[in-house]
């Protein structure tokens, strides 16, 4: 829908709108991404053509520690799923079973129904949280009639005016 928007917009040149008597949108500015994903308290971002994710990778060895009492390090054996914990003697005590668990523990400024845990290129987990862009644009622009677009590799804010 936003490079819907977006190709419309571009295609119409920013200047005026198909539909006949409805106002154009209006430029608001960019999307503050990084500031707006430390605030909920992610380390960093992924911004792709289509969606942004705020994100932070998780801490195994806090996660092993909180299913396993015993547990001090991670073993990774092949891959983002192979990991094993382990006690102070390298004694295997089990896997991690609850990432998401972890995430939503360790955000504490974001909806628990909101967070993903995920695998990301790399052999690393991380928590993530895919972002209204929206309502970004809204908080971020004080504005309620907003829509986001991805224009060219820049997520910008359009609004209508009042």
């Amino acid at each position: 829908m936003a490079a819907a928007f977006a190709l419309a917009f571009v295609t119409a040149g920013g200047t005026g709108s198909s539909d006949a008597g409805e106002t154009p949108p209006r430029e608001l500015g960019g999307i503050a991404v990084g500031s707006h994903c430390k605030r909920l308290g992610f380390d960093g971002q992924e911004v792709g053509a289509e969606k942004i994710y705020c994100q932070s990778p998780v801490d195994l060895k806090a996660a092993c520690k909180r299913e396993w009492a015993t547990a001090v390090d991670i073993k990774i054996e092949n891959g983002p799923y192979s990991g094993r914990c382990v006690d102070a003697a390298g004694v295997d005590v089990g896997d991690i079973s609850d990432m998401l668990g972890h995430c939503r523990e360790t955000l504490k400024g974001v909806r628990p129904e909101q967070i993903l845990a995920e695998p990301v290129p790399g052999e690393r987990w991380h928590c993530r949280l895919l972002l209204d862009l929206k309502a970004v644009c809204a908080g971020q622009h004080n504005v309620e009639a907003v829509k986001a677009a991805n224009v060219n590799g820049t997520w910008r804010c359009y609004g209508t005016e009042d």
